[in-house]
């Protein structure tokens, strides 16, 4: 059955980017099952203004555990190594609004690229994206884009255009799909004319089970195994010598 997913996803949070990473990787198989994936811009500190909600860092507790299950999640989606900078949580309008930019004006080959790329420089870098010369930098880093097309991107960027799509980005991904924190997936299933039949958030970069449930995808889930009575065995015979 037809279907998509919109996944809103922020560079300030570490688990946007292993969002991006699965869905970038599954696109052709998710396509194949007729089921088509956007990525949108959206600006975390507003959503998290909106609802109340605090990064996780800023609660002892969270910040204690959290180096644990991001070290866990780099090793889970094949990423590189992640840490929390010494800048966050990071003011993340500049890097968000030029990939607003990016999208508009640009293929999926070069925005996606460019976009997934914000997440190396922040948590594997440690670089503020939030001043313009190392934006500037890192939109350079790939070669996706010229010199001048960098600059136009950045001075776009400023305008009230731009800041607008931003925060109707943010505005509807809030008011419209119930989010609270990023990534927030939309999942969306129609039938064989287009009439949408289903419509659930869901949220984090962890719960694929729920996504595919959803679209009525086939995939395998986490699955224990029993204990294989002969490898156990050999196992104790082989310590015994």
């Amino acid at each position: 059955m037809p279907g998509k997913v919109l996944a809103h996803l922020d560079c300030a949070s570490p688990y946007s980017y292993f969002a991006l990473i699965h869905l970038r990787r599954y696109r052709a198989i998710l396509a194949s099952h007729n089921i088509k994936t956007d990525i949108i811009p959206v600006f975390l500190g507003g959503i998290n203004h909106a609802t109340g909600n605090k990064p996780p860092s800023t609660l002892p507790a969270k910040a204690k555990y959290g180096p644990y299950d991001l070290a866990r999640a780099c090793e889970q989606f094949g990423t590189c190594r992640l840490t929390t900078p010494p800048f966050f949580p990071m003011v993340s309008l500049l890097p968000q609004r030029c990939m607003c930019v990016i999208k508009a004006k640009y293929a999926v080959e070069t925005f996606e690229p460019v976009f997934e790329r914000l997440w190396v420089w922040v948590f594997n870098k440690h670089v503020d994206l939030a001043q313009p010369a190392n934006m500037k930098e890192a939109l350079l880093d790939g070669g996706e884009l010229s010199e001048n097309q960098v600059d136009e991107v950045l001075n776009l960027a400023g305008t009230k255009e731009v800041k607008s799509q931003l925060n109707e980005n943010t505005r509807r991904c809030v008011e419209e799909y119930g989010a609270f924190g990023a990534p927030w997936l939309w999942i969306v299933k129609t039938d064989q004319g287009g009439k949408e039949v289903l419509a659930e958030p869901v949220f984090g970069s962890d719960r694929w089970m729920y996504v595919y449930k959803l679209l009525d995808l086939p995939f395998h889930d986490v699955k224990l195994l029993k204990r294989q009575e002969e490898n156990a065995s050999r196992q104790v015979s082989d310590a015994k010598l």
